[in-house]
């Protein structure tokens, strides 16, 4: 499904970049293998967009498995994109209340109104380039840290404030917060140019972070820590948390990376607003 094209550079791919790298280089080269790669019609741009959405989940879970050193697990027929996502990433199958939070934060980080990856994909396609340059620069757009890379800064950052202090991570991140701000610089996963009060998003993410989905691997000790990250920035400066503050904890637990996974949802709503 990947493409002789993937299959033949995916290891060099998994050695030598990083997964948003990764990620671009892999959506590019399956469009050499795609059977409508030579058509702009409406028809054909509906079928490899179905192919996209389909494939980007599987071209993650290759990455992964390829920089573990394993194969890849078969699709299981009758799972849906979430738990066949879980069960390629893993190797086993996916409880099902885990296939539900991955699903509702995948349905959560779907493309919506004109963010910067959806402009920069409307952009090439009003071009008149093709589906998958589209959502090559998409994905390059998305990787920057002032978009959707700025989940993976918050989880950085989270995770060297926790190594610093295993013992209080909590108070460790709140003492991080108000020393940041005093100096006056920026903390990612807060503040939006069009959300005023809390993203939307970021309530429910936050609260499978927290643990209320019925024994959800993503309830760890460490989902502690952006609690403390959203209060001491709330507190400081009234900064209204984004989706970005809170979905490290609910995705990294799979072994995914927090820009990842996001965008592979995010493609279907990028490929829908392609003019035809």
């Amino acid at each position: 499904m990947a493409g002789k094209l993937v299959t033949a550079c995916l290891p060099d791919v998994a050695a030598s970049q990083a997964p948003m790298e990764a990620l671009r280089s892999l959506v590019s080269l399956a469009s050499a293998d795609d059977p409508d790669k030579n058509s702009n019609s409406p028809e054909a741009n509906a079928r490899k967009a179905v192919r996209l959405t389909a494939q980007q989940p599987l071209l993650v879970a290759a990455y992964h498995a390829a920089r573990s050193g394993r194969e890849l697990p078969p699709p299981a027929e009758g799972l849906g994109l979430a738990a066949n996502f879980l069960l390629q990433m893993r190797g086993t199958p996916p409880a099902e209340h885990e296939a539900e939070v991955l699903d509702t934060c995948l349905v959560l980080h779907a493309d919506h109104t004109m963010n910067a990856s959806t402009f920069a994909a409307r952009v090439c396609a009003a071009t008149l380039s093709d589906m998958h340059s589209a959502v090559v620069a998409a994905i390059g757009t998305l990787k920057g840290p002032l978009h959707g890379g700025a989940n993976e800064q918050v989880m950085r950052t989270l995770t060297e404030i926790r190594s610093t202090e295993p013992g209080d991570p909590v108070g460790a991140v709140e003492r991080e917060v108000m020393q940041r701000l005093a100096a006056g610089e920026k903390i990612m996963g807060f503040g939006h140019r069009v959300y005023k009060t809390e993203d939307p998003r970021a309530t429910h993410l936050r609260a499978m972070s927290g643990g209320n989905w019925r024994g959800s691997p993503a309830t760890t000790p460490s989902t502690a820590c952006p609690g403390g990250w959203r209060r001491s920035s709330w507190r400081k400066r009234a900064c209204c948390p984004t989706s970005t503050s809170t979905p490290p904890p609910s995705i990294t637990t799979w072994g995914s990376r927090p820009t990842f996974s996001p965008a592979s949802s995010r493609s279907a709503g990028w490929q829908a607003g392609r003019p035809t």
